[in-house]
């Protein structure tokens, strides 16, 4: 192979370039454009908890509340529930505080053992984990199961994961309890069009959602 260099200069040019203007720009990039754009990547860490890692109780550590008594500290405040606040004799300040009315922080009570209670009177969530099957419209239909039964899904996430990120795993919410008749009809649809389904947990609708 063999190559030689040439040295261009303006004086060997014989016609003029001029600097292009914002629509030509334009018009190259959208012409060229998958030589300017670069697949969207996502990587995310798991924390996975596992039935076996659970301990059976855990005791609430109100030191802040009880040295703040003992010690009758009275130029100091400590965030906890009103509960602990009766409990040491202590004055409330201020009561759900928040920079939004609408800011709401959910606890989620974690057991080894299914809550299986389930009272027709009462309302309820239920959240689940599923990976779709690798076929045309699966996630569609599954969303069609719930409709067409009459279930209100509350939340929808999507997670990608796997060595190339292809494989999405879903996390979702619905209203409704999985001994109700038209719930179970729904989750036999899910289970159809469906790789994997694992219940998460139900628990007990909060007043403050029938209120929104």
């Amino acid at each position: 192979r063999s190559f030689n260099i040439q040295i261009l200069t303006p004086d060997n040019v014989s016609f003029s370039v001029k600097d292009p203007n914002k629509e030509q720009l334009e018009s190259f990039l959208e012409t060229n454009i998958d030589k300017y754009t670069v697949p969207q990547s996502k990587s995310i860490t798991y924390a996975v908890l596992q039935p076996e890692m659970l301990i059976d109780g855990v005791e609430s550590d109100d030191s802040i509340l009880e040295k703040i008594y003992d010690e009758k500290i009275y130029d100091t405040a400590a965030i906890a529930s009103s509960l602990a606040g009766n409990i040491y004799g202590l004055k409330v300040i201020d009561e759900n505080f928040a920079n939004s009315v609408n800011n709401i922080t959910r606890f989620y009570v974690m057991s080894k053992n299914e809550n299986q209670k389930f009272d027709e009177n009462k309302t309820y969530i239920s959240s689940f984990l599923f990976s779709v099957k690798n076929t045309p419209g699966s996630l569609f239909k599954v969303m069609g199961g719930f409709a067409t039964n009459n279930v209100n899904m509350i939340k929808l996430e999507s997670y990608n994961y796997g060595a190339d990120f292809v494989i999405t795993q879903f996390y979702c919410e619905i209203e409704g309890h999985p001994d109700q008749e038209n719930t179970k009809f729904a989750l036999d649809d899910m289970d159809h069009y469906c790789s994997k389904v694992r219940k998460l947990g139900v628990f007990e609708k909060s007043p403050y959602r029938v209120r929104q």
